[in-house]
C-alpha cells in the first residue's frame, strides 16, 4: 500500500471515528428514551437512565475536548541564525537540496532525537511556520557527515509533505485518546471505541513508518549511504550511552540535595571515556525489533532499506558535529538550564558532585549499620565492632546484623570518616564512576585495606588504629548522622487506597526503603484519584514526614505473619516498637500493578530477618 493511499485510509478511518462514536451517542440516546418510554418510572430506571446517558455524555464531551487542542509550543533553546550562522547555513544548504523551505526556526534540546513540526492549518490543507529541534546528546557524539544524514532525513520529511500529514495524526491521535479516556474500564462503550481505536492505530501506523523509510531515502540521496547509515547505527548507541550517562552519573546523588554543573558538556567527556565499551557496541548487530503498533521501523530494517542506495563522492567530514556550533559549551549549557529541572539541589562541580555524595552513600551505610548495633543492644559505636574483631567475633557480629536487617559493611564508616574529615576526596573518573583519593598525596583510596585489618583479631585492632592515625582518618568524623531511617532517599514503588491500619483508614505508598500509611476517608469511592492527587502533592519523603503519617521503614521490621490472603491482612513485627496489623480493603483501588508488588513485599517482609525489598 502506497503513502498516500495509507494516507487516505487514515483519514477515512479519522472522519469514521467521529461519525462511529456520534453514532454510539445517537444509540445511547435512542436507548435511554426506549427505556423512558417502555419500562415503568421507579428510581432503578432512572439510575439506568443516568448510566446510559452519562456514558454518551462523556464520549461527547471527548469530541468536543479534542477539536480544542493547544497549539504547538517548541521546548528548549532557539538558536538564531545570528547566534549560529554554520548550523543555519548547513540546514538552509540541506533544504535546498532536498527542494523544500528551510524551517523557520531551530531549537535545541536535551532528547537524542531531532524532529520537524509545521503549524499547519485547516488540517494541514494550508502549511504554517515551520520548526526544527535538534537534540544537543546528537551534536555531542555525530560526526558533521552523521549529522548532515540526520538533519536531511529531517527536511525530508517536509519535502515529502509528511509534517502536513502530522498535524491530522496528532489530531486523530488526541481525538482517540481522548475521547475513550472519559470512559472507565470496564465499560461496553469504551470497548467498542476501543475496537475501532485499534484499527485505525494500526493504519495510521504503517503511514508514519512509510514515511520514515521515505525520508531515509532523501537521507541517503543527500548525504550518501554511508553516512544515513553509520547515523542510523550511532544513534542507537548514542541513546544507550545517554540512557547510563543520565543515571550512572548525574542522577545517583540527586537524592542527597546535590546535583552536577555541566550535565550536557559532560556527556563529551564521558564518551571519550567509554570510547571501548562504545566501540564494542557499534560492531554488534542491529537487532532491534519494531511491533505493528510503532510509528518508527527498526533500525535493523532502516538500515537493511538504504543497502541499494547511491553513495556519494567527495570528501567526508568526519569532524564532531560541534564544529558547526559556535561556542557549544556556552549553547549546551542554555540548554541544560532549560532541560533539567534540579530545582532546590545545590550545584556542584563534577568533582564536588561525587565527593559529597560519596560521602553520603557512606554516611548511608554507616548510619544503618549503627542503628543495627542499636538494635542488637548495643551502643552506636565502632568501638562495638572492634571488640569484636579483637575477639575474633567479626563472623558472628555480621550474622546478628543480618537478623536485624542491618547492612555489615565496616569500611563505610572508614569511608564516612575519610570523606567528612577531609583527609580523603572524590575525583571524577569517566572511565568509571568515580575514584576515592588521599587529598595528602593523590594516591587511592580504598576501604578494603582498613577492614581486611579487622579479620586479624586484637593483632589486626592494633595495626587498624594505627593505620587510620597515620593516615589522620578520625572515626568520630563517621558517626551516627541519622539514629533513625527516613525517607529521604525512598523512591515510590506501588500505591494502594485503604487500608486498615490498627483500625485507622489509611491509604499506603510503598517504596523501596519502606511503607508510607497516610490518612484516607472510609469511602473507597475514587481511591485512585486520590492516590494520584498525594503523589503529586509532594515528593515522597515530605509525605512520609507529616505528623498525622506513619512512615515504617524496613529496616525496623524483624519478621510478621500473613493472616489472611484476600484481601491480605498483615501483621508487622517490629524492633523495639509495636506490632502494626494492616487490612486490605477488598474495594480498594490501586495505580497500576501496585497489587502484585504490595503482595510481593509483604510475602519478604513477614520472613524473620529480611532485607529490604528488591521488588
Amino acid at each position: 500500500m502506497k503513502t498516500g493511499l495509507r494516507a487516505s485510509t487514515a483519514i477515512a478511518m479519522l472522519v469514521g471515528f467521529y461519525v462511529f462514536a456520534l453514532a454510539v451517542v445517537a444509540g445511547l440516546v435512542g436507548l435511554c428514551w426506549l427505556i423512558f418510554l417502555k419500562l415503568p418510572s421507579n428510581l432503578l430506571v432512572g439510575k439506568l437512565i443516568w448510566v446510559i446517558g452519562g456514558a454518551g455524555v462523556l464520549v461527547l464531551w471527548g469530541l468536543v475536548k479534542s477539536l480544542r487542542l493547544p497549539p504547538f509550543e517548541p521546548f528548549g533553546v532557539r538558536v538564531t541564525p545570528e547566534e549560529q550562522p554554520e548550523l543555519w547555513a548547513l540546514v538552509r544548504e540541506l533544504a535546498a537540496q532536498v527542494q523544500t523551505k528551510a524551517p523557520d526556526e531551530i531549537w535545541l534540546d536535551s532528547d537524542v532525537n531531532a524532529g520537524v513540526t509545521e503549524q499547519t492549518r485547516l488540517l494541514g490543507l494550508i502549511g504554517g511556520r515551520r520548526y526544527l529541534t535538534i537534540g544537543t546528546p546528537l551534536l555531542t557524539a555525530l560526526t558533521v557527515d552523521q549529522l548532515r544524514a540526520v538533519l536531511a532525513h529531517e527536511l525530508g520529511h517536509y519535502s515529502e509533505s509528511h509534517t502536513k500529514l502530522l498535524a491530522l495524526s496528532y489530531r486523530g491521535r488526541s481525538t482517540v485518546i481522548r475521547t475513550i479516556g472519559q470512559l472507565r474500564s470496564g465499560n461496553i462503550v469504551r470497548w467498542l471505541l476501543v475496537q475501532y481505536a485499534k484499527l485505525y492505530f494500526l493504519v495510521e501506523s504503517a503511514v508514519s513508518r512509510q514515511q520514515e523509510l521515505e525520508a531515509d531515502q532523501a537521507s541517503a540521496r543527500i548525504a550518501g549511504r554511508t553516512a544515513a547509515q553509520t547515523a542510523l547505527r550511532e544513534v542507537s548507541v548514542i541513546n544507550a550511552a545517554w540512557n547510563f550517562y543520565l543515571e550512572n552519573y548525574v542522577g545517583w546523588a540527586l537524592d542527597y540535595g546535590v546535583a552536577p554543573r555541566g550535565v550536557v558538556r559532560g556527556f563529551v567527556p564521558f564518551l571519550q571515556g567509554r570510547a571501548d565499551q562504545l566501540s564494542e557496541l557499534r560492531s554488534k548487530e542491529v537487532e532491534d525489533q519494531a511491533s505493528r503498533w510503532d510509528s518508527h521501523p527498526s533500525h535493523a530494517v532502516r538500515i537493511a532499506a538504504l543497502a541499494d542506495a547511491p553513495e556519494l563522492g567527495g570528501a567526508s567530514d568526519s569532524r564532531p558535529a560541534t564544529a558547526v556550533l559556535g561556542a557549544p559549551d556556552e549553547l549546551f549549557d542554555r540548554v541544560e538550564q532549560v532541560a533539567f529541572d534540579f530545582g532546590s539541589r545545590e550545584r556542584l562541580d563534577w568533582d564536588g558532585y561525587v565527593t559529597r555524595g560519596a560521602l553520603a552513600s557512606a554516611q548511608t551505610f554507616a548510619d544503618a549499620l549503627y542503628r543495627g548495633l542499636t538494635r542488637l543492644g548495643g551502643e552506636a559505636s565502632f568501638d562495638t565492632v572492634l571488640s569484636y574483631a579483637a575477639e575474633g567475633r567479626l563472623p558472628e557480629l555480621r550474622e546478628q546484623l543480618a537478623s536485624v536487617n542491618a547492612p555489615h559493611d565496616f569500611g563505610a564508616v572508614v569511608t564516612a570518616a575519610a570523606l567528612r574529615g577531609g583527609v580523603v576526596t572524590a575525583k571524577q573518573r569517566w572511565d568509571q564512576s568515580l575514584e576515592l583519593v588521599y587529598v595528602s598525596d593523590g594516591s587511592a583510596y580504598s576501604a578494603d585495606e582498613f577492614e581486611e585489618l579487622l579479620e586479624d583479631c586484637q593483632a589486626g585492632v592494633d595495626t587498624f588504629v594505627r593505620r587510620l592515625a597515620e593516615r589522620g582518618i578520625e572515626l568520630d568524623a563517621g558517626a551516627v548522622v541519622k539514629a533513625s531511617a527516613d525517607a529521604q532517599t525512598a523512591n515510590v514503588l506501588a500505591a494502594l487506597a485503604n487500608f486498615k491500619v490498627d483500625r485507622k483508614n489509611m491509604d499506603l505508598l510503598v517504596t523501596d526503603e519502606g511503607l508510607v500509611f497516610v490518612p484516607a476517608p472510609r469511602s473507597t469511592d475514587n481511591g485512585d484519584v486520590r492516590l494520584q492527587k498525594l503523589l503529586d502533592s509532594a515528593p515522597v519523603a515530605e509525605i512520609a514526614a507529616r505528623s498525622n503519617s506513619l512512615w515504617i521503614p524496613y529496616e525496623e521490621v524483624r519478621g510478621g505473619e500473613v493472616l489472611r490472603k484476600l484481601p491480605m491482612k498483615v501483621r508487622l513485627d517490629r524492633h523495639g516498637k509495636d506490632p502494626v496489623e494492616l487490612r486490605q480493603v477488598l474495594t480498594g483501588d490501586a495505580l497500576g500493578n501496585s497489587q502484585e508488588t504490595f503482595v510481593g513485599v509483604m510475602g519478604e517482609l513477614v520472613q524473620r530477618g529480611v532485607a529490604v525489598p528488591t521488588t
